[in-house]
């Protein structure tokens, strides 16, 4: 029988180092019954309530269950750029052989640049919904993401941001008073775009 087609649920999370986008991104998954979390800084705040896992057998065999939060730490002990972009992109490819979960991609400008995104998170930015797979990517500089990822987000979350660069995106994206918003943002403040409209929140929010 056909796997459901999942409704689209792709958030980027834009902000300063600081800025409380990462805390949002927890917040908003605390109900996740499936929940990958990319940890390539080992924070603390990451690993509560989850399963901390670094090799990749244990991945494989904690994805088994019915229920996991898994923190994944494969790519904190890589040596150079290749070790841990191949981390990022095996743990995707288990989340798609999984299905049916949501993964948090934490600053993920390190593991991708303005090019195409590798093989694995290309398929779940693009088609990871006929997966059941949900998206929450948290970066520092939107002008470091992939377009493949930026374009594709249907919610946009974003914290303080005064990169010219950075700017540019989110007047062409998210429109002029966003862009004159994004220098001004306040402590745990953050505007949340959609298509459809664009609003200024209180952290934490859903």
């Amino acid at each position: 029988m056909p796997r459901p087609l999942a409704a689209p649920d792709f958030r980027l999370f834009l902000g300063k180092s600081g800025s409380g986008k990462s805390y949002l991104a927890r917040y908003q998954a605390s109900s996740a019954r499936r929940l990958l979390i990319h940890d390539p800084n080992g924070e603390a705040a990451w690993q509560e309530g989850a399963l901390v896992i670094h090799d990749r057998a244990g991945l494989v065999e904690a994805m088994k269950g019915r229920a996991w939060r898994i923190c994944w730490r494969g790519s904190v002990a890589a040596r150079g750029d290749a070790e841990m972009r191949d981390a990022f992109e095996w743990a995707n490819r288990c989340a798609l052989a999984a299905g049916d979960c949501l993964v948090i991609w934490d600053e993920v400008d390190r593991f991708t640049d303005a090019g195409r995104l590798p093989p694995a998170a290309y398929q779940m930015v693009n088609a990871g919904r006929h997966r059941g797979v949900k998206i929450y990517a948290c970066s520092r500089r939107v002008r470091r993401v992939s377009r493949d990822l930026s374009a594709n987000a249907g919610r946009v979350i974003l914290f303080r941001m005064t990169e010219p660069g950075d700017l540019r995106w989110i007047n062409d994206t998210m429109g002029a008073e966003a862009a004159a918003a994004a220098p001004r943002l306040g402590e745990h403040v953050a505007l949340d775009w959609t298509e459809r409209e664009v609003k200024q929140k209180k952290s934490p929010f859903r």
